[in-house]
């Protein structure tokens, strides 16, 4: 084999080697690590890792600051819940008792406002509170009037399993200023008021009559309903 030829061969085995090499699946293709964002991959990773529905929930964008989750007109006003930090948007990724699988979801810290007389009243702070529900739209509050005020009753989730939670918030007739409530029942206070979801509580006589959510298998027709009084003063409704 003269020369010329010696190198012709040489060269045909490198570009075969070359060849090979290229398409050895055990040679791993390089992608940048900015290619893919997390949020593409598995969803946002929430701030939120202590929430109670955090394993059912799957977390797709984030919102900005100030994103309105409720509002109602009062009287002299209007009651704002907005987003007092980034808001997460997300979606159930399951079914459950809080709600079916593909349901909306919105969690963060919040800040509930009174706008009156050209003015924001900060009322309260909602910390960690996560809505649930079937529609991105901001939620209304519902509302039940007493003789000295009326009663603004904000219910997060549209479903649970042992009936719903609602936090309330008193607005004076007179000027328009709002506060929130707590409950007092049997020695116990909590912010939030449980109710059936097929009753929502109502003014008889004076008192909020409301009717607890139940566990499985007890009829909602056999519970005992609870009666409230309203104590604008100190901010309480007092079960008797």
């Amino acid at each position: 084999m003269n020369k010329a030829a010696k190198i012709l061969t040489s060269l045909l085995i490198l570009s075969v080697l070359m060849a090979c090499n290229k398409d050895d699946p055990s040679d791993p293709i390089k992608v940048p690590s900015d290619r893919y964002s997390d949020s593409e991959g598995r969803g946002v990773k929430t701030i939120f890792p202590n929430s109670e529905y955090a394993n059912i929930i799957t977390v797709d964008t984030v919102n900005p600051e100030g994103t309105i989750r409720a509002r109602s007109s009062t009287a002299l006003g209007e009651l704002v819940v907005i987003a007092s930090g980034q808001e997460e948007e997300g979606h159930l990724n399951t079914p459950s008792t809080a709600g079916v699988e593909g349901d909306y979801t919105f969690q963060g810290n919040y800040k509930l406002i009174n706008k009156i007389n050209g003015k924001d009243q900060v009322v309260t702070e909602l910390k960690e509170l996560s809505f649930i529900q079937t529609s991105k739209e901001s939620i209304s509050f519902e509302k039940v009037n007493f003789e000295e005020a009326d009663v603004y009753f904000l219910t997060p989730q549209y479903t649970g399993g042992h009936g719903l939670s609602a936090y309330a918030f008193v607005v004076n007739k007179d000027n328009g200023e709002a506060a929130p409530l707590k409950f007092v029942n049997h020695g116990a206070t909590t912010d939030t008021l449980n109710y059936a979801m097929e009753h929502f509580p109502f003014n008889k006589n004076g008192y909020l009559i409301v009717t607890p959510g139940t566990s499985a298998g007890t009829s909602e027709a056999k519970a005992e309903t609870v009666q409230y009084r309203l104590d604008v003063v100190n901010q309480y409704f007092i079960a008797d």
